[in-house]
């Protein structure tokens, strides 16, 4: 999805003083952070299982795709399994797209075809994604990665604001943490101050890019974990700088079907 915020374009592909010596990825020690806590080496394996390979702490996998089998033996891997689903829209796709109220389907996404913003203030909304939580729970997932939750600063067809998103989102964190259950942050720089308090970690892309990196300062500052995906080649700049700030770094193509490591 291609989706503007504020003048920006965020990119989502269907899409914590110590030093840690982080897994090996493909055979190399991932960077440690000399100053902050260093986030886990991760990918984000949400497109394939051709990802699955890469020896890293942690690995992002679509909820409905992935199967409990495969979750259970990436776990025998020693691998934390988050898994991924969409929070803010609906996908024509997905197994209880018919659970969905029409009045709660919202604008097509642009670029993504069978793909609608969805109100989250809707009650029966809420419900679905909490019956995702607990589907992901029961399918051996560790923590829960929801996306597109920044409808109000996108053209959805509602009268979405920042106090409905915040809202959001600590009803489906209560329902993470009742679950036993890690819950992100993805993108949102705007309100991420907001939002840290209620999630574990953050995914962020294209922070350099957009250069809101520094929004997600509250993670770093509480030893969350920010996984950071940037679209393109491989940068030592980039590296280094993720490695400042306690991120980890990765960088991929928009598939989601290469990556590049910084170490």
């Amino acid at each position: 999805m291609l989706f503007g915020t504020l003048g920006c374009f965020m990119i989502r592909k269907k899409l914590r003083s110590v030093c840690l010596i982080l897994p090996l990825i493909g055979g190399v020690l991932g960077f440690a952070a000399s100053s902050e806590a260093a986030s886990p080496s991760f990918v984000y394996a949400i497109n394939g299982t051709a990802a699955d390979k890469y020896a890293v702490n942690t690995i992002f996998v679509d909820l409905f795709d992935a199967s409990s089998s495969r979750i259970a033996r990436l776990k025998r891997q020693k691998k934390q399994v988050i898994c991924y689903f969409s929070a803010g829209s609906a996908e024509n796709w997905r197994t209880d797209y018919n659970k969905f109220p029409s009045s709660a389907l919202g604008r097509p996404l642009d670029g993504w075809a069978g793909e609608r913003w969805i109100d989250y203030r809707n009650a029966t909304v809420v419900k679905i994604m909490k019956d995702r939580i607990a589907l992901a729970r029961s399918k051996g997932c560790q923590g829960v990665d929801p996306d597109n939750i920044d409808g109000h600063l996108n053209r959805t067809g509602f009268s979405l604001h920042s106090r409905h998103q915040l809202d959001f989102i600590e009803k489906l964190s209560a329902a993470a943490r009742s679950a036993g259950l890690k819950i992100g942050m993805k993108n949102s720089a705007e309100t991420a101050w907001d939002l840290e308090r209620l999630t574990d970690f953050a995914v962020v892309e294209e922070c350099a890019k957009y250069k809101e990196c520094q929004s997600y300062r509250a993670f770093q500052n509480n030893r969350k974990p920010i996984y950071q995906i940037e679209y393109r080649s491989r940068s030592t700049s980039l590296c280094s700088d993720a490695s400042r700030r306690g991120a980890s770094l990765i960088f991929s193509n928009l598939d989601l079907t290469t990556f590049q490591f910084c170490q």
